[in-house]
């Protein structure tokens, strides 16, 4: 039991912390929240008096919920890079974040309700406000994740066997619309350095800060080198080449020398002979990589 659950926590989990995703879980949130509370009544209060008073302070509740997700998804994406990036993040990785936002939602929530109850704050205010945050956002928060991982695992799983059967026929097409032996120049930002290679022997380029790390086969090993350049001003130059597109906001790729294709719940994972390297492709590009490979 012990060895299944470590094997699934670290299986990778699609990242979806990009500011648009981010907006619209939050908004859906803050919605649930305010609904719940309306529904169900749980302080068990109504205000006689101003008996709108008390829906205004549910939606209180409901957009403090809106507003911690929303700016814990950016501070997250801003001010940890290292640990929020796509190629590292795995079902633990979300049980942790989604933990510790339910944990903030909780503190602000308390914050709030003693402010509008003009109670002082205590410590067991503040963990009452754990208990209700846990209790009503565990379940869905948990359930919604490990349904949405198992589903994408197992679509993308699928789709990659069907690629790995159409690969070698995309492969031809790519090698008879731009020639295996034309040659490629990729060029630095200051254009004093460049590098010279031939189409067929580019597998992919990364994009690491202010440079690129190119990966290419030469003389039957597989060598590398790093130029001062955006992946943009790459891609762009490599334009007319329709087998070389981007995968990654970080990577481009040559889909000539794809050797096979594995899925994953984010996506694709592109692997290349001689090499243990792969190239993820990202959700954004899932249907360009797959369009190109089926056409």
């Amino acid at each position: 039991m012990f060895e299944k659950t470590k094997k699934f926590i670290n299986q990778p989990y699609p990242f979806d912390y990009d500011f648009e995703k981010v907006v619209k879980a939050a908004a859906g949130c803050g919605l649930f929240i305010f609904l719940f509370l309306y529904i169900f009544n749980p302080f068990d209060k109504q205000n006689e008096i101003l008996p709108y008073f008390d829906i205004i302070v549910l939606v209180g509740y409901g957009l403090i919920t809106f507003l911690i997700l929303f700016f814990a998804g950016l501070i997250f994406i801003t001010f940890i890079p290292s640990v929020f990036n796509e190629e590292n993040w795995k079902v633990k990785n979300e049980i942790i974040a989604s933990t510790l936002i339910l944990i903030l939602i909780g503190l602000a929530n308390a914050f709030y309700n003693g402010m509008i109850d003009t109670k002082s704050l205590s410590l067991q205010l503040f963990f009452d406000f754990q208990l209700y945050t846990f209790g009503i956002g565990i379940f869905p928060t948990f359930f919604f994740a490990i349904m949405e991982q198992h589903w994408l695992l197992k679509k993308n799983f699928m789709e990659a066997q069907q690629i790995n059967a159409n690969l070698q026929i995309s492969q031809t097409h790519f090698q008879d619309d731009v020639r295996a032996d034309n040659t490629i120049v990729l060029t630095s930002d200051n254009e004093k350095e460049n590098l010279e290679l031939k189409y067929k022997d580019l597998l992919f380029i990364k994009s690491v800060g202010n440079y690129i790390e190119v990966y290419f086969k030469k003389g039957g090993i597989i060598d590398t080198h790093i130029l001062r350049s955006s992946l943009k001003r790459v891609e762009t130059s490599l334009v007319n080449n329709n087998s070389i597109c981007r995968s990654h906001r970080a990577y481009l790729v040559n889909l000539k020398n794809i050797s096979s294709v594995s899925g994953n719940s984010q996506g694709y994972q592109l692997e290349f002979d001689e090499t243990d390297k792969t190239v993820p492709v990202s959700r954004k590009y899932l249907k360009n990589i797959r369009d190109l490979i089926l056409q």
